[in-house]
């Protein structure tokens, strides 16, 4: 059967009129010449009208033909056989095929699903002698029919199929369909896929048994378009009122105007945008205050509809958990320093923060920290008292994105920041500490602030902030090395507030304490922004807003990014669809994962080799013929038979002018 890969170039067919038009009014035209005598003209014979009109239409007929051969090779002709290679034991009792039907997210657009249930049916048709298993593959892979003859059964399958809402991991499927061939003497799997980029992992593909054939049959079609949601964030204003951030993109490869509508309850927003070619827009929303806890931004439908909608959560957020550990055994007058902590924290204002659910804790009781259910951790003076397994786990909570902020101990040492350069927390070099009233010297002050660091935000006015005046009397001073970086420094220079990224989280290293010995800090109007700024919006953006956000197919974890054991993946059935709801006292936002929203195609050579390593070379994949039952491509002979027309019509061309002159 003869298909087009790229059929909107088969539009180009009405450019062949222009030609035949040309050719059509084209008239001649006599030149008159002016002879002052006519003697010296030879007579000579005019040619005869009914060769030249029967030359113009070869050569018409020649061009058109040309032009005909030479759009449809743009169009991409591929010709489809299900006749596959003969197999020993195709019409004999053994033998068996896989057939293996992509049933991700993307499957859902673009009519994929229905084009290879329809393929699916041709295969099932081409062998009716065969026994047939079929696998729908997805984030997880389900034999819906197990190995039969029962073609009419497996149709029936095949006509049940629906595409899933979550992502594609068809390395699992295809482990479990060449466990079902291992024992057969002849075995085939067709897959069925539009294998769009972001389903198909190379890494994940296993390398089939030697004596298992494969035949991967291409659905998609016509996938150069798509635009999608790609989140939404809200922000609570100090009045009450929702600030909503959408981020709309265009996956395409050409520009697109999109209405994007955003509805909460009864209440409706819309908006008219236009995206350039893989562009992502910020689209904002102000609004009124809501009891609605469920939000949407909804694109105008394309051919791929999953993506065109995202569902957020647009409650209270749930108070930030946050752990405190001090060692009162060690250094009882820390107490005032915990004081200090608790104001800054448990203040009731205006601000659009969230709240916090503080609790502290000893150095030798840190073990009984659940980190996995904690979203800051405060260090004051304690860094220097932890085990080397409590720094380990402290590393393993900040790479997972978590914040840790340390205040220095009365009894700080070189050691301790080496014992935290060795766990990978912070890398600095340690030069003493400095003491105005031992030293004579003036109180230290804050003289600069990182102007694109994470307290820009908050103190983007100096003239309207105690920030850069309070006295500071005592503070040790390091320097950063590596990957940590300075947020505020004294006018002097010295280091005063460090930050280290690790992994997704940040450690931040304060170079003097909360206590009124170190400085007047805690007295000062920077304090309780600073510290709430800091452990509020340091770490990644699901710790920072409160709020879980899952794939559909995701299991759910019980706080951030624990998963209880009981949770497989074949026991998800909370998060398969859509849906905001909240679950372990956080609310829970799924949607369809936007990896499936990629247009891009994967390499089916780079397929091939690695299900079939060392079986095809990558030419004998990229060129198949019709012969073995895989997909003909033809562009190219249809292009150099329009180069042989070309060169044909121009070759008699001249040799007809050549004749005339000489006649």
């Amino acid at each position: 059967m003869l298909g087009f890969t790229q059929p909107v170039f088969l539009f180009g067919l009405g450019l062949l009129a222009a030609p035949l038009l040309l050719h059509l009014i084209r008239r001649e035209v006599a030149v008159r010449v002016v002879f002052p005598s006519i003697r010296f003209v030879l007579r000579g014979r005019l040619p005869s009208s009914g060769r030249r009109r029967l030359r113009d239409r070869l050569m018409l007929l020649a061009r058109l033909a040309a032009l005909t051969l030479l759009v449809l090779a743009f169009a991409g002709p591929r010709w489809t056989s299900h006749s596959a290679p003969a197999l020993p034991g195709d019409d004999a009792t053994p033998g068996l095929d896989v057939l293996l039907v992509d049933v991700s997210a993307s499957m859902g657009g673009w009519g994929s699903l229905e084009r290879a249930v329809t393929e699916a049916g041709g295969v099932l048709d081409a062998f009716p002698d065969r026994r047939v298993a079929l696998i729908a593959s997805a984030r997880v892979a389900e034999t819906l029919v197990a190995p039969t003859r029962d073609h009419d059964a497996v149709h029936a399958a095949l006509e049940r199929l629906t595409a899933t809402k979550t992502s594609a991991r068809h390395g699992v499927a295809l482990r479990q369909a060449a466990d079902l061939l291992a024992d057969e003497s002849t075995a085939r799997i067709w897959i069925f896929s539009d294998f769009q980029a972001g389903g198909w992992s190379i890494d994940d593909l296993p390398a089939l048994p030697d004596n298992v054939e494969l035949e991967l049959v291409e659905v998609g079609s016509d996938r150069s378009r798509n635009a999608a949601v790609l989140g939404a964030r809200t922000r609570r204003l100090s009045d009450g009122s929702l600030r909503v951030v959408a981020d709309i993109h265009n996956f395409a490869a050409a520009p697109v105007s999109r209405e994007v509508t955003f509805s909460a309850g009864t209440l409706q927003r819309r908006q008219s945008v236009e995206l350039m070619p893989q562009q992502t827009l910020k689209t904002v929303f102000v609004l009124p205050p809501t009891d609605t806890v469920v939000g949407e931004v909804a694109l105008d439908a394309d051919a791929y509809t999953d993506d065109d909608s995202y569902l957020f959560w647009l409650g209270a957020t749930p108070p930030r958990i946050l752990r405190a550990v001090v060692p009162f055994n060690q250094e009882p007058e820390l107490a005032q320093e915990q004081f200090f902590l608790r104001q800054a924290l448990t203040v009731q204002d205006d601000s659009p923060l969230p709240a916090f659910d503080l609790q502290f804790y000893d150095t030798d009781s840190f073990f009984a920290i659940h980190l996995a259910q904690t979203d800051a951790v405060l260090l004051l003076g304690a860094a220097g008292y932890l085990q080397d397994d409590d720094l380990t786990a402290l590393a393993e909570f900040i790479e997972a994105g978590g914040t840790v902020l340390s205040t220095p101990s009365r009894r700080v040492s070189g050691a301790m920041f080496l014992r935290l350069q060795r766990h990978g927390l912070l890398t600095v070099e340690y030069q003493g500490l400095f003491d105005a009233r031992l030293s004579g010297a003036n109180p230290a002050a804050v003289g600069w602030m990182d102007p694109a660091g994470i307290l820009a935000s908050v103190f983007t006015d100096p003239r309207q902030t105690d920030l850069f005046m309070f006295p500071i009397r005592r503070h040790i001073r390091f320097k950063p090395v590596g990957l940590a970086r300075d947020v505020l420094r004294s006018e002097a220079g010295d280091s005063l507030l460090l930050a280290q990224p690790v992994g997704a989280g940040s450690f931040f290293a304060m170079a003097f304490g909360f206590g009124t010995d170190w400085s007047d800090f805690p007295l000062s109007g920077a304090f309780v922004p600073l510290v709430r700024e800091l452990l509020t919006h340091a770490a990644t953006d699901d710790r920072r807003s409160g709020i879980v956000r899952l794939e559909c197919g995701d299991p759910l974890p019980d706080r951030y990014g624990t998963v209880p054991a009981a949770a497989r993946d074949d026991d998800v059935r909370e998060t398969l669809e859509p849906a905001v709801l909240e679950h372990d006292g956080r609310p829970v936002e799924i949607n369809v994962p936007r990896s499936e929203s990629m247009v891009a195609t994967a390499s089916r050579v780079a397929i091939r080799e690695r299900l079939l390593p060392g079986r095809e070379t990558a030419a004998a994949a990229a060129v198949p013929s019709a012969e073995n039952g895989q997909s003909l491509s033809l562009w190219l002979a249809f292009a150099l038979a329009a180069a042989a027309l070309f060169a044909g019509e121009g070759a008699l061309a001249a040799g007809y002018d050549r004749r005339d002159s000489h006649a």
